[in-house]
C-alpha cells in the first residue's frame, strides 16, 4: 500500500513539474509579448510622431506655397497692368485730335513697345508653365547671332535716350557674322532679359552686349553694366523667379515675380549651355551664358531670296481667310489692303468648307485653327482629301511645339502664331502667290 502511494505521490509530482513548466512558458509567451506590445507600442508612437511632423511640415509648404502663389498673382497683375494702363492711355489720346506729328509718332512707339512688354510677359508665364510640365521645345534653324545682337541694341538704344539717357548701349561683335544652329526666339529672349535687368539696375554709365568667344561647340556672350554690386546672395539666387534685389538697397533681398532670369537659366540648359553671373571689379555686374553651336533643327521655308523687292500686289489673287473673331479678321482685311488680293471670309469651319467648295480655285487659305462648329484642323483635313495643292498657311494664338506639328501634320503648309505682324505675314504670302 505504501508503494502504491508512493507512485501516486510520484505522479502527483510529475504533474506538478509540467504544470509549473506549463505556467513557466505562459509566463514567458505573457512577458515576450509584453515586450512585443511595447515595442509596437513604440513604434505607432513614433511613427505618429514622424507623421505628424511630415504633415505639419507639409502644411506649412502648402501655405507657403499659397501665399507665394498669391503674391505671384498679384504682382503678375501689377506687371499686366503697367503696359494695358499705358496702352489704353495712349489709345485715349490717340482718339483725340493730335495736331503734332511728333507727339502721335512718339505715342504709337510707346504703345507698341508697351503691347511687346505685355506679350513677352504673357510668353514668359506660358514658358515656364511649359518648363515645369517639361513640355517647352526649342525650333532651331540657322541664325546669325550678331545681327539679333544689332536688332536687340537698336531697340534699347532707343529706349535709353527716352527713359534713362545717361546709360550708353555698347556693343561689342566680331565683323563677320557669328552663324549658328539654334532657335533664334529663345535667344533673343535670354539676351532681352538679362538687358532688361542691367537696365533696371542702372541708372548711368553704360550696358554692354558682346560676343566673348566662339568655339566648333559653343559660343559665349555676355551682358555687363556699370550699376551697382551685388551681395554674393543675390547672385546665387539670381534664377530664382521670386527673387528680387532692392532698388534702392541692394543688401534688402525681397520677394518678386520678376520671371525673366529664371526662364534665361531654362532656356539656355534647354540650348546646351550655362549661365553665370559676377560683379566686375570697378562695379556692375556681369552676365556670362554660352550656347551650343549645332542643335538640332528643322530647315525653316526660305523666304529671303523671293522678298529682294518689298512689293506686295496680287490682283486677281483669291486668299479665304477662316477666322471666327471679327477683331482678327478686321486686321487681316487691313493688312492686305492695297495688294489687290479678294478676301473671302468664313466665320467658322462648316462656313469654310462652304466657300472653298464655292471657290475650289483659290490661291491660298488663311486658317485659325481654333473656329466654333468644326475646327481649322478637321477643317483642312477635309479640303485636303480633293484639293492638294492649294497653299494652307495655319495662324493661330496657340504657340506650342505640339500645335505646330498637328498643323502640319493635318495638311498646313505653314503656321504662324498671333499676333500677326504685317511685315512677316506678307513675306510668308508672297512666298506662295509670287
Amino acid at each position: 500500500m505504501l508503494e502504491t502511494m508512493n507512485r501516486e505521490i510520484e505522479e502527483q509530482n510529475k504533474e506538478i513539474l509540467k504544470q509549473r513548466d506549463l505556467a513557466n512558458i505562459h509566463r514567458d509567451q505573457i512577458v515576450k509579448q509584453k515586450e512585443e506590445l511595447e515595442i509596437h507600442r513604440n513604434n505607432l508612437s513614433n511613427l505618429v510622431d514622424i507623421r505628424t511632423k511630415e504633415l505639419l511640415e507639409a502644411k506649412q509648404k502648402a501655405e507657403e506655397g499659397n501665399k507665394l502663389k498669391t503674391v505671384f498673382l498679384e504682382i503678375i497683375n501689377h506687371k499686366i497692368r503697367t503696359p494695358m494702363n499705358a496702352i489704353l492711355g495712349f489709345i485715349n489720346l490717340l482718339s483725340e485730335k493730335i495736331d503734332d506729328p511728333n507727339s502721335r509718332s512718339f505715342y504709337l512707339k510707346i504703345l507698341q513697345e508697351s503691347g511687346r512688354n505685355l506679350l513677352h510677359l504673357i510668353e514668359d508665364i506660358i514658358d515656364f508653365s511649359r518648363i515645369h510640365t517639361d513640355e517647352l521645345k526649342i525650333s532651331c534653324e540657322l541664325c546669325d547671332i550678331n545681327d539679333m545682337i544689332k536688332q536687340l541694341v537698336n531697340v534699347y538704344r532707343e529706349r535709353a535716350s527716352r527713359e534713362k539717357p545717361e546709360i550708353n548701349i555698347l556693343i561689342e561683335i566680331p565683323d563677320e557674322p557669328s552663324f549658328i544652329n539654334s532657335d533664334p526666339k529663345k535667344i533673343s529672349q535670354i539676351i532681352s532679359h538679362l538687358i532688361d535687368n542691367c537696365f533696371r539696375f542702372t541708372e548711368k554709365g553704360f550696358i554692354k552686349i558682346g560676343i566673348k568667344e566662339t568655339t566648333d561647340d559653343s559660343v559665349a556672350l555676355f551682358v555687363e553694366d556699370s550699376g551697382k554690386h551685388m551681395p554674393q546672395e543675390a547672385l546665387n539666387n539670381f534664377y530664382d523667379r521670386f527673387y528680387h534685389v532692392s532698388h534702392n538697397n541692394p543688401d534688402i533681398l525681397q520677394r518678386d515675380a520678376d520671371l525673366g532670369l529664371a526662364l534665361s537659366r531654362y532656356l539656355i540648359e534647354l540650348l546646351g549651355g550655362k549661365i553665370c553671373a559676377n560683379n566686375i571689379e570697378n562695379g556692375g555686374i556681369a552676365f556670362e551664358f554660352t550656347i551650343s553651336r549645332n542643335n538640332q533643327h528643322e530647315t525653316p521655308i526660305d523666304i529671303t531670296e523671293k522678298d529682294q523687292e518689298a512689293s506686295y500686289y496680287w490682283p486677281g489673287k483669291k486668299i479665304i481667310i477662316a477666322e471666327d473673331d471679327e477683331t482678327n479678321y478686321l486686321l487681316i482685311e487691313a493688312i492686305f489692303k492695297d495688294t489687290g488680293v479678294e478676301l473671302f471670309h468664313a466665320e467658322d469651319g462648316v462656313e469654310f468648307l462652304e466657300i472653298i467648295e464655292k471657290n475650289p480655285k483659290a490661291d491660298l487659305v488663311l486658317l485659325d485653327i481654333r473656329m466654333p462648329r468644326l475646327n481649322g484642323l478637321n477643317a483642312i483635313k477635309i479640303v485636303r482629301e480633293t484639293m492638294k495643292d492649294v497653299p494652307v498657311i495655319a495662324q493661330t494664338a496657340y504657340d506650342h511645339g505640339y500645335h505646330r506639328e498637328k498643323a502640319i501634320e493635318s495638311g498646313c503648309n505653314q503656321f504662324m502664331t498671333k499676333p500677326l505682324k504685317k511685315a512677316e505675314l506678307l513675306k510668308v504670302v508672297k512666298y506662295y502667290l509670287g
